[in-house]
């Protein structure tokens, strides 16, 4: 009787779709990004606990502020941390970093995990390419589209075995 475990997945599926076909409306603002981290921190708690990786974040001593789409990079960022959880399949640990330099903030997403390999690698932004049992494979082509809204790129360094790294560069040109 999986059904209503079904049920969630295919619901979770459905609002992924629907959350990759409708923009909605943005929310822009100045914002803090590491108050941003930090409360993917919070939300991966449970999860990071239940596999038993530990969840490494040392803010910024100053705030580094970004006019942005808060909630998209919310979802942006809690995707990629739990894309790392899951990669660790035997614990280890995931590391967020965040740095500033001029005209540019540096977020790095960084997992102990199983590592993508070079034939995936060139693959996993294309909608519904998934190497999950339970997954549509559309949570990267979403934190490429929120990354590209804010004039960012997104670098990945990836070794099988021994984890992976997301940095995502994101200009602090203002919104339009």
């Amino acid at each position: 009787t999986m059904v209503p475990e079904q049920i969630d997945r295919v619901e979770k599926m459905i609002s992924n779709i629907l959350g990759f076909v409708r923009s909605k409306k943005k929310t822009t603002g100045v914002t803090d990004i590491s108050a941003i981290l930090k409360e993917v921190v919070e939300l991966m708690e449970v999860h990071a606990r239940k596999a038993q990786v530990k969840i490494i974040y040392n803010p910024p001593p100053a705030p580094v502020s970004l006019q942005c789409d808060s909630d998209g990079l919310l979802q942006a960022f809690t995707n990629l941390a739990l894309n790392g959880i899951q990669a660790m399949t035997s614990g280890g640990t995931l590391e967020l970093s965040l740095a500033q330099t001029d005209g540019q903030i540096t977020v790095s997403i960084r997992d102990t995990g199983s590592g993508i390999s070079p034939e995936n690698l060139s693959r996993i932004y294309s909608p519904f390419f998934t190497t999950k049992e339970t997954g549509v494979g559309l949570g990267l082509s979403i934190v490429q589209r929120i990354v590209s809204e804010h004039h960012g790129e997104i670098k990945i360094e990836s070794e099988v075995g021994k984890g992976t790294t997301f940095i995502l560069s994101l200009a602090t040109t203002p919104l339009v």
